[in-house]
């Protein structure tokens, strides 16, 4: 269970001022150790909106599940693994397998009950599900059982604020579709890098070293066009009209704020970083 009453400071905070009015960036891990439930509260109380990358809703949500499970036109990532990697991770992940077969959910369901976690989750289905499924399951089995978007998400839905998403299902999923295969599968049969590398990102993160942090993940496959460079200058224009007018609150994946920052800056806002 996630202790919400001993926070970390939470860094990764950038403050937007232009016109005597002020926003807020937040640098978020979609995946992460910690809760930040009540800095969430504070950053929110006076938000006229809250942003976030793409729909967080349980309808949603489900729809991004269900199109990813089904990758029988694209190339599988279990076949193209390297078979000492993928033992690796099917020892590693075999608890999680189970537990997901025993609670009956998702494609843990429909495939045989001697299935290993990859023949799951990494077979017939799409290159990005298989990835995310593979490392979220792993960061679970470190603690990380936190998601800093759904947990904003719901902060924001509990003080009835409002909510904008800043592109749609079709939009999201073209990103996600855009990953590169090849960046995938080189990832994942890197499964022994994984403890020092997640370990390295946690701690730059919570120390606020964010140059150092974005560097480190240059290895991580969605560091890519479709997710950054495409996606960036839309983020920028759905932002925009929210942050001009002032006391807005926007949540995007760490990776995006260089970027974001930058084309704000070029619209003569006043860039400060600043710590919960």
């Amino acid at each position: 269970m996630i202790s919400f009453f001993r926070e970390k400071p939470l860094r990764m905070i950038w403050r937007l001022e232009k016109d005597a009015r002020t926003s807020r960036i937040v640098g978020a891990s979609h995946f992460f150790r910690y809760s930040y439930r009540r800095t969430f509260v504070r950053l929110m109380r006076d938000a006229r909106a809250v942003l976030f990358e793409g729909p967080l809703d349980k309808e949603s949500m489900e729809t991004i599940a269900r199109y990813g499970m089904d990758g029988r036109d694209t190339p599988s990532i279990l076949r193209a693994l390297d078979p000492e990697a993928a033992r690796k991770i099917n020892r590693r992940l075999a608890d999680a397998m189970e537990q997901a077969a025993a609670a009956s959910t998702g494609l843990a369901m429909i495939r045989p009950s001697n299935s290993s976690f990859l023949d799951i989750y990494a077979d017939e289905v799409r290159p990005w599900m298989a990835l995310f499924a593979t490392w979220s399951a792993y960061l679970r089995t470190k603690g990380w059982r936190n998601s800093m978007d759904m947990e904003a998400y719901s902060v924001a839905m509990r003080l009835r604020k409002n909510i904008c998403f800043m592109e749609t299902i079709e939009e999201q999923l073209a990103a996600l579709d855009g990953i590169p295969f090849e960046r995938i599968v080189a990832f994942l049969n890197a499964f022994d890098q994984w403890d020092a590398y997640s370990e390295r990102f946690l701690g730059l993160y919570l120390d606020g070293r964010y140059d150092e942090m974005v560097s480190t993940t240059t290895i991580f496959p969605t560091r890519c066009e479709s997710i950054l460079d495409d996606r960036d200058p839309v983020f920028f224009e759905r932002m925009k009209p929210f942050m001009d007018r002032g006391s807005a609150v926007a949540f995007v994946g760490t990776t995006h704020v260089r970027g974001l920052t930058g084309m704000f800056e070029g619209e003569g806002y006043l860039i400060r970083r600043e710590k919960s």
